[in-house]
């Protein structure tokens, strides 16, 4: 084990640790979305939710967990605070859904959790396997018991934002210094390589930082293909930001090795 995965591990048990520590006056909060939130959370950290029940109990300082719902991997992905109690809103961002969105709660994402907990093995723990709320649910909000809580602290691996805001940064200007490293070696063609992605895989893997980084060594040929799968993606979706920054947080989702 290198000595990034090692500090990682151990600001990950803190974190879940301090997370222990509450006042019990503070609640927790399952918040559902349909769909994964990564580009949404990277992009600003505080939201607004939907919250249509349980709107007096819910408040500042509030641990929320936000679970996805729906057939493909359903689960735990965050942990975020309530920093603005529920209020009404006139807007309305979906027509034919009056009420969604007429109340809401702020929320500041404060935790990825990596991996994250999926329905699958949720529903394997002796203790999490009869809360209702992991098999999915109508709405958008319920309460969490303490003590289903404590079990979700100590099962999950919980990382700052703030260090895979600062790992994106890193793996983009890895990326960013692969891309003109290349041009300069296939200068005398303007950069022209119909095999480029394996010579990024190469140098990537074996002339940069990227294991460190990713807490493993990447296997060449699946770092290739996601390569080449990112590139017509790219092209295909033409996101307005940079190509280093939407391959590195792919890679990143991808390669994260998985703790326990």
């Amino acid at each position: 084990m290198n000595s990034w995965t090692q500090f990682s591990d151990a600001l990950s048990r803190c974190n879940s640790e301090a997370a222990l520590v509450k006042s019990s006056t503070m609640a927790d909060w399952i918040f559902q979305a349909d769909h994964l939130v990564d580009d949404e959370v990277a992009q600003q950290a505080e939201h607004w939710w939907n919250t249509p029940h349980h709107r007096r109990e819910i408040a500042i300082g509030d641990r929320v967990w936000l679970q996805v719902s729906g057939q493909r991997n359903p689960g735990l992905y965050y942990v975020a605070t309530v920093i603005r109690p529920v209020y009404e809103s006139t807007e309305r961002v979906e027509p034919d859904r009056p009420s969604f969105g007429r109340w809401r709660t702020d929320i500041r994402f404060e935790y990825r959790i990596v991996p994250p907990l999926s329905r699958s093995k949720l529903l394997r723990d002796p203790q999490l396997e009869s809360f209702q709320p992991f098999r999915g649910f109508q709405g958008s909000n319920r309460p969490v018991p303490m003590a289903i809580s404590s079990k979700l602290l100590k099962l999950a691996n919980l990382v700052p934002l703030a260090t895979i805001t600062e790992t994106l940064e890193q793996i983009s200007g890895l990326l960013h210094e692969a891309g003109e490293t290349h041009h300069r070696v296939f200068r005398i063609v303007d950069g022209a390589d119909d095999d480029w992605a394996s010579w990024y895989a190469q140098w990537l893997i074996d002339l940069s930082e990227l294991p460190d980084l990713l807490g493993a060594r990447p296997v060449r040929s699946e770092l290739i293909y996601m390569l080449v799968s990112l590139d017509k993606q790219f092209t295909a979706e033409t996101p307005s930001e940079p190509w280093e920054i939407y391959y590195a947080r792919q890679i990143l989702r991808h390669f994260q090795p998985s703790r326990s």
